[in-house]
């Protein structure tokens, strides 16, 4: 294990970027072969990003502890599912959930302000 990690980098945030981009890709890659009878070049689509999504956690390791890393890999992909729900897909949500997302924005934000470690 390594005991000494990256700083945070631009690339750092790219990773985070494509670990998300490439998560949500296969999801929707999947639920389209689901809905067109198991069509095998999405679900083949839907795998490779999953692989390319692995790639991109393994590069991300460099940068800190895995559980932290994947927290906040978590967290920015909810604050990015819960942005497209509500713009684009006018999704309602109660006031608990807004609370609970607005501590899951801000546990992202003390996180890479107090580094990742």
């Amino acid at each position: 294990m390594a005991d000494k990690y990256k700083k945070l980098d631009v690339f750092f945030y790219v990773y985070l970027l494509l670990i998300t981009v490439s998560s949500i890709s296969s999801q929707f890659l999947f639920k389209k072969a689901y809905a067109n009878s198991g069509d095998n070049k999405l679900v083949l689509l839907g795998l490779l990003a999953y692989t390319f999504t692995g790639y991109c956690v393994y590069s991300v390791l460099s940068y800190g502890n895995l559980v932290i890393l994947n927290i906040i890999w978590h967290l920015i992909y909810f604050v990015i599912l819960f942005i497209i729900g509500f713009l684009i897909f006018k999704e309602k949500f109660s006031y608990q959930q807004l609370i609970a997302s607005l501590f899951g924005m801000l546990s992202l934000i003390i996180f890479m302000f107090y580094g990742v470690e």
